[in-house]
């Protein structure tokens, strides 16, 4: 006799793989916001390097930085107002990729030595607000 009713084997397979990739995915969400979140960033400087313009932001500059001995060069990122190429800026960088970082609204007024994997804390000190 022949039997419309599927196998409870692969029905219960297919639950069970659902539910290990719910978990897979849960656990990769939580690992990425709650272990690395905040305290997966640092703080370093950047230099700006050249004009540059994109067709949906408009213009930009792209910039420089250095973590861990390597250099970095950042996409162009839309800035609204006209800054000095030469210019060091306080970024922030996220730890397991230093390729996403975001400028920050202070520029470095003197110098001041940069830790080879950047500050856990911005020396602010050492820093004033971007001119707008």
């Amino acid at each position: 006799m022949i039997s419309n009713q599927e196998p409870k084997l692969s029905r219960t397979g297919g639950i069970i793989i659902g539910v290990i990739l719910i978990m897979l995915f849960v656990f990769a969400w939580v690992y990425k916001f709650v272990y690395v979140g905040r305290d997966g960033y640092r703080f370093t400087i950047a230099i700006a390097k050249q004009n540059c313009s994109k067709p949906r932001s408009g213009e930009g500059y792209s910039f420089e930085y250095t973590v861990n001995g390597k250099v970095w060069n950042s996409e162009c990122i839309p800035i609204r107002n006209p800054i000095t190429i030469g210019t060091k800026y306080l970024i922030q960088y996220a730890e397991a990729d230093p390729d996403h970082m975001t400028v920050l609204e202070y520029v470095l007024k003197d110098s001041i030595k940069v830790p080879i994997n950047g500050w856990s804390d911005p020396p602010l000190s050492h820093f004033v607000d971007r001119p707008h």
